[in-house]
């Protein structure tokens, strides 16, 4: 009998006892533990029954395609000039982010509180922030092709967004205190406008970040709002473009479908 045969033979009677242990395990038990092995067994035969029932019953189940047309995710012809990524994907390049230990500093977005490092750190940061507030008055933001996204796109650059949105809020913080509520009020437009591109033509991820960023300008403009020196004008300028903002917030199912 050749080698080949008998590690078959042992194979087949390895099997064979692995599926026979657990009756084995039940003849050798008593009382109640019998009765504890009786009504485990019982469960996990239950469990394969349901699931072999479902998976036989989906399998009835007509192929009725795609829930939406996916033509509508292929590709976007955007002009340079109008595509905002362009001039975020410079400020993120230019962008020098906290190191780990300064991070825990930057516990308040108020100037006045603001320690001496954050303020060093802000003022680096200075033409990231510009190139940033001029992507912001874009139109539109197509970050890469939805039909080129897969588990494989990188969105690293999202982390960013929200980064640099802080920066943002501790600026107008600064502009605020110096008298300059019309340089305040920017970087407030520029929060809320960033934050309907990120979610634009972008998965879940970038939608939460969007309401992160929203989240941080909806603080900083009740802040600018409340201060004394906001007029009657400024006020009704701020609302329009606020409502000018949420008309670009495209529909939740949007991202649910490129997910």
């Amino acid at each position: 009998m050749s080698l080949a045969t008998n590690t078959l033979k042992s194979w087949k009677t390895r099997a064979v006892d692995a599926a026979f242990a657990p009756l084995h395990l039940l003849e050798r038990t008593r009382g109640r533990k019998r009765l504890a092995l009786l009504y485990l067994y019982l469960i996990i035969f239950c469990m394969i029954g349901i699931l072999t029932w479902r998976a036989t019953s989906l399998n009835a189940l007509p192929d009725v395609g795609d829930p939406f047309d996916r033509r509508e995710f292929g590709r976007v012809d955007v002009p340079d000039d109008r595509n905002a990524w362009k001039l975020y994907e410079k400020a993120i390049a230019k962008f020098v982010p906290l190191k780990a230990n300064e991070v825990r500093r930057q516990m308040t977005f108020d100037w006045a509180k603001a320690d001496p490092a954050i303020r060093a750190w802000a003022g680096k940061n200075q033409d990231a922030l510009a190139l940033w507030v001029e992507a912001s008055k874009r139109p539109d933001m197509p970050a890469f092709q939805p039909a080129d996204l897969s588990f494989d796109t990188q969105l690293t650059w999202v982390q960013s967004f929200r980064d640099l949105a802080r920066l943002a809020s501790l600026e107008r913080s600064r502009r605020q205190l110096a008298g300059d509520l019309d340089g305040a009020w920017e970087l407030n437009r520029a929060m809320l406008r960033s934050s309907r591109h990120v979610g634009l033509r972008g998965p879940m991820i970038q939608r939460l970040v969007g309401a992160a960023i929203l989240s941080m300008a909806a603080d900083d403009i009740k802040l600018w709002a409340a201060d004394p020196k906001v007029d009657v004008v400024k006020l009704r300028k701020a609302m329009a473009e606020v409502e000018d903002a949420e008309r670009t917030t495209p529909p939740i199912s949007q991202a649910i479908k490129l997910e």
